[in-house]
């Protein structure tokens, strides 16, 4: 799953977005949107791990 590194990407660059959002005093709700979206991508990306171990396993069953 090549986007798994996708996901953490995009999450670390919207924390870092809504930090200088922070810095320059910007609207509080702009920051939370950052931040809410950081944390759905980060749980997308743990549901996706957890999808491929377990597939990884019914695998080696066989």
């Amino acid at each position: 799953m090549k986007n798994e590194i996708n996901y953490l990407t995009m999450a670390m660059s919207l924390i870092a977005l809504a930090m200088s959002f922070l810095t320059f005093q910007c609207n509080l709700l702009i920051v939370g949107m950052c931040y809410g979206a950081a944390l759905v991508l980060i749980i997308i990306y743990i549901i996706l791990k957890i999808n491929r171990k377990t597939r990884n396993k019914d695998s080696n069953k066989c």
